[in-house]
């Protein structure tokens, strides 16, 4: 069968345009699997453990309320505090949620003498809060996060006069956190967290992603 000169420059035609189209496809599947592999990398990880110690510990101030303001101050009361101590565990469901949960340990002391008398009091404080955490912004490096979290409180008041106090924290216990944590080397990282957690308004310590 004889082809025309413009029968071959339309085969001609048809074929550089289905080149262009093939290429065009590889490069939309090369294309898809960089970003599959790029969103595999965004969800760097599975699981969370941190350690933090908090900042400004609030249950102090149940202690001060606890003794007369003229005493404490005649007494030369003082008080001291171990803590808030916690430990966080969480697990990211999705590229942008996790959950988990969170143990804080608290121990505040208050000691001193009015009129002869030698008193001296302390407070524990054993919570176990669930927390989910919204991740605003996650890199290579850093993460950003707020979230919310509630659970159980176990408050035990104590003092060497053996006297009750009805003003015990109660067993309801929440927080509300904004966090951002940065890897100083590869699956260990410093983080902080503003808000109230586990008895503080501030929250530093170490965390590792695995």
């Amino acid at each position: 069968m004889n082809l025309s000169y413009v029968d071959l420059f339309s085969i001609s035609i048809q074929k550089s345009f289905m080149r262009k189209i093939i290429l065009l496809t590889g490069l939309m599947f090369l294309g898809l699997s960089e970003m599959c592999k790029a969103q595999s990398l965004e969800k760097k990880w599975s699981s969370k453990l941190a350690i933090g110690h908090g900042i400004g510990n609030v249950w102090k101030s149940f202690l001060k309320d606890a003794i007369n303001a003229d005493v404490r101050a005649q007494a030369n009361y003082t008080i001291t505090g171990i803590g808030p101590l916690n430990l966080i565990y969480e697990h990211q469901l999705y590229k942008k949620i996790s959950i988990g949960v969170n143990f804080s340990y608290s121990k505040v002391m208050g000691d001193g003498a009015y009129n002869g008398f030698v008193f001296s009091d302390q407070l524990v404080i054993i919570s176990v809060l669930g927390r989910a955490n919204y991740h605003l912004i996650q890199t290579r490096k850093s993460d950003v996060y707020l979230g919310i979290g509630g659970g159980y409180v176990h408050s035990q008041y104590q003092n060497n006069l053996n006297t009750p106090s009805s003003n015990v924290p109660g067993e309801f216990g929440y927080s509300a956190q904004i966090g951002a944590s940065y890897d100083i080397i590869q699956h260990l990282a410093i983080y902080s967290e503003i808000g109230y957690v586990g008895g503080s308004f501030l929250q530093v310590g170490l965390c590792s992603r695995f």
